[in-house]
């Protein structure tokens, strides 16, 4: 097993799978501004097609559990279905989450992220529920 030295322990960013108390949840798991930045920051690329698609299990940096991936990605055009987040039907064991949004959604998610960032602590859920196959929820320094 590697490593991670304290400097990057606390800017790890954990993604859980889990049951929660209003259904299934993927909690994003915040240690630091940076990370919170970080984030952001992807959410803007998104947004911006700077990039089209993240698949976290690639990212530096980031742990999953109870799940194989989320993947992010950018619609092709601004109309975006209200159910943006998808499990994959086929990974029942651990689900292989896609997060689809246009840019105007992933700039919502980055206004949620700069509050949070403002605040400094605190969270934010991201899906909506009772649509999506889960809600995300990022969590920062929580």
């Amino acid at each position: 097993m590697t490593k991670i030295d304290p400097y990057q322990q606390k800017h790890l960013v954990l993604i859980d799978y889990y049951q929660g108390a209003y259904g299934p949840t993927i909690r994003i798991g915040l240690r630091s501004l940076s990370s919170a930045v970080a984030i952001r920051n992807l959410f803007a690329a998104l947004a911006k097609r700077k990039t089209t698609e993240v698949r976290f299990h690639e990212v530096e940096l980031v742990r999953i559990s109870g799940l194989s991936d989320l993947i992010l990605q950018a619609a092709p055009g601004e109309n975006e279905p209200e159910k943006t987040l998808s499990a994959d039907p086929v990974r029942a064991a651990e689900p292989e989450f896609y997060w689809v949004r246009s840019s105007s959604g992933w700039m919502e998610c980055v206004d949620l992220m700069d509050g949070l960032i403002r605040a400094g602590t605190g969270h934010q859920y991201l899906t909506k529920e009772g649509i999506d196959d889960a809600l995300v929820e990022v969590s920062l320094l929580e």
